[in-house]
C-alpha cells in the first residue's frame, strides 16, 4: 500500500474527457470537468490552437483512502483549428461539471445552397 500512496502524491498531468461534434454552422465541443470550478479553468486561443487549461482541487478527506477512483490535478488539452473557425466568437459554458465550447464557422465556410434557375 505504500508504494500506491508514493505514486499518487506525485504531480499528475489529466486529460479530461471530451467530444467534438459540428452541427448547423458550429462545432461544439463538450469535457467532462467534475469537481472543477469555474475559477479554476482557463481558455486561450494562440494562433490556430485552443488550449483548455486547469486543476481539479484534491477534496477533503475525513479518514483513510479505502478506494479512490477519481484523480485530481492539473488538466491541459489542446485542439487544433482551422480557419473555417471564428475565433473571436467562441462560447464557453461550464454546467453541471461538463465544459461546453461553441466554435462558430465563418459564414465563408457555412455550407449554403444553390438556387437553379431556369432558362
Amino acid at each position: 500500500m505504500n508504494e500506491i500512496a508514493k505514486t499518487e502524491d506525485r504531480r499528475r498531468t489529466l486529460v479530461p474527457a471530451s467530444q467534438v461534434a459540428e452541427t448547423e454552422g458550429k462545432v461544439v465541443v463538450r469535457l467532462e470537468m467534475p469537481g472543477v470550478s469555474q475559477s479554476d479553468l482557463e481558455i486561450r486561443v494562440e494562433g490556430q490552437e485552443l488550449t483548455i487549461v486547469g486543476k481539479r482541487q484534491e477534496p477533503a478527506t475525513h479518514g483513510t483512502w479505502l478506494l479512490r477512483e477519481r484523480n485530481w490535478g492539473d488538466f491541459q488539452k489542446t485542439y487544433s483549428v482551422d480557419g473555417s473557425i471564428d475565433l473571436d466568437k467562441i462560447d464557453a459554458e461550464l454546467s453541471q461539471g461538463l465544459l461546453t465550447l461553441t466554435l462558430p464557422m465563418k459564414d465563408a465556410a457555412k455550407p449554403r445552397r444553390i438556387d437553379i434557375r431556369s432558362a
